[in-house]
């Protein structure tokens, strides 16, 4: 167990450098198109939102583990589980509407374009948080299932978006790479609970925690080193495309 909460923590940090490297890009490099700054900006407000809640949650869970499962530092520890899941989840699918809108969002002031972003983003946790709240203390099979259908809309926001930026070239290749590993993973995480509602009892079948978080590390791990290395490309002011180049977008295709 300790192993994991560790696993965790590892997580949470990895997640909150992804977002302060991708804060670095746009300002290294202010010549690349205004929509692939916008987007990058966008992806750090939104995962060093998340993984400061993230954060925050396993190092209360981390000293319930320390105090043992009769302490009240535990019993609040299981009484946040569905806000802070239910919130950073929400916050997620909502940055996954902020890229399928990069189109329109472009066209706008930057300044009030990231500041209603930011907002709307924190709104989103804090409104998570209040409907995991009233969701009342931990009922495995109501949370989980829930839980999975919130996880769904979240990997259907992000891929969508991907679709888009393929579309629109609203992501350079490094960010829309690192999108696509987080939204392969969080497939994965929708798919496992989902096979785990299906099954009925949460405590019958599920992926070891363990496993769930060692593949959370090895994702933010790639997703940090395409961060990196698009900070990188930026100080040097090398150009990075979209997916597909200028040219080969605005090709007739079965879309048109």
């Amino acid at each position: 167990m300790s192993t994991t909460y560790v696993a965790q923590l590892a997580v949470g940090l990895l997640g909150l450098l992804f977002g302060l490297q991708a804060a670095r890009v746009p300002r290294a490099d202010a010549s690349s198109p205004a929509v692939h700054r916008l987007a990058w900006t966008l992806a750090a407000v939104g995962f060093v939102l998340a993984a400061a809640s993230n954060l925050l949650q396993n190092a209360w869970g981390a000293l319930a583990l320390v105090e043992g499962p009769h302490s009240a530092a535990w019993a609040a520890s299981v009484r946040w589980l569905q806000p802070g899941n239910y919130g950073r989840t929400m916050e997620k699918a909502v940055l996954g509407l902020l890229f399928c809108a990069l189109p329109l969002l472009a066209g706008l002031p930057r300044r009030r374009t990231l500041a209603v972003s930011a907002a709307v983003l924190l709104l989103t946790i804090l409104l998570g948080g209040v409907y995991g709240w009233r969701e009342g203390p931990l009922q495995p099979d109501v949370h989980f299932s829930i839980y999975s259908a919130f996880e769904l809309a979240e990997v259907l926001s992000l891929f969508t978006a991907l679709f888009i930026a393929v579309l629109w070239g609203t992501m350079d290749r490094w960010l829309w790479t690192a999108m696509a590993i987080y939204a392969f993973r969080q497939a994965l995480n929708a798919l496992s609970l989902a096979a785990m509602v299906f099954r009925g009892d949460p405590g019958r079948w599920s992926l070891s925690p363990l496993f769930v978080q060692v593949v959370g590390v090895v994702s933010y791990s790639a997703m940090l080193w395409c961060a990196w290395r698009r900070w990188k490309l930026a100080r040097t002011h090398q150009p990075v495309p979209s997916m597909l180049p200028e040219s080969r977008r605005h090709q007739p295709s079965l879309l048109h």
